[in-house]
């Protein structure tokens, strides 16, 4: 589906549910109080594993991304099992080789580029160091933009480049070309991390652009597959009800 039809379809479905669903009459079309954005109980997951102060400039967007991941994963971090099941699915590993989680972190600030925090990360106690990215309706994830980018190429992701497994030959030109892309990709300094980026393939112009990359420690997830995958697991009843709620809000559009 082209990424400006996807884009119309979302944004007609979030202001169908926004109204229907959440009964908000509020006149900002696709904004509602941050309580709101989050599923069931994972508003107060979210005071659990979160306590930054910049959720307040996306938190009541129903379109954020961001909003998404934290929807996603936040009731999957209380279910260890499960957890490490989607783990597992989303690397291609045997979920027997994963250790326990060590850290979660949400909107984690890299290189000094607080205009560009990743969305999740989580360290595992076997080493692994996952980076996670989410987007929904955009057609990228994100340009390297601001009056100080120069002196953060220099400074920071030409050094994070020079340590990266894949991207060491790589001039600032292509680098910023794909931005965040090509920033998550050379997060990877050793083979035991990853990069995730989790869209629905449905948007064809970011499925293309992500084509171009493929190294195989940067995994490409289909959030309509992901869910699917969930769905199928031993859920409890209330964990079953809660993603058919986040299809409900994300993927029926």
């Amino acid at each position: 589906m082209r990424q400006d039809e996807l884009n119309i379809r979302i944004e007609d479905y979030l202001k169908n549910y926004k109204d229907e669903v959440l009964r908000d009459k509020s006149n900002d079309e696709l904004k509602v109080d941050l309580r709101s954005n989050f599923i069931k109980d994972s508003f107060e997951l979210m005071t659990k594993y979160y306590n930054k102060e910049v959720i307040e400039s996306y938190g009541g967007d129903l379109k954020s991304p961001k909003v998404l991941g934290m929807n996603l994963f936040l009731p999957l971090f209380e279910n260890s099992m499960l957890l490490k099941d989607v783990l597992a699915h989303v690397l291609e590993r045997n979920g027997e080789e994963l250790g326990k989680v060590k850290d979660i972190d949400f909107d984690r600030v890299l290189n000094r580029d607080f205009n560009n925090a990743l969305d999740l990360f989580i360290e595992l106690e076997t080493g692994e160091k996952i980076y996670f990215e989410f987007t929904y309706w955009e057609d990228n994830f994100g340009s390297f933009i601001g009056e100080n980018n120069q002196e953060l190429w220099e400074k920071e992701f030409s050094v994070q480049r020079d340590r990266s497994l894949y991207l060491k030959e790589m001039d600032r030109q292509d680098f910023c070309k794909n931005f965040r892309i090509n920033r998550n990709i050379s997060l990877l300094e050793d083979e035991s991390d990853y990069i995730v980026f989790i869209y629905p393939f449905e948007n064809e112009a970011l499925k293309e652009r992500m084509e171009e990359f493929d190294f195989e420690n940067l995994k490409k997830v289909d959030l309509h597959e992901l869910l699917y995958f969930i769905l199928k697991r031993d859920l409890t009843e209330e964990e079953e009800e809660y993603y058919r709620e986040f299809s409900r809000k994300y993927l029926i559009y």
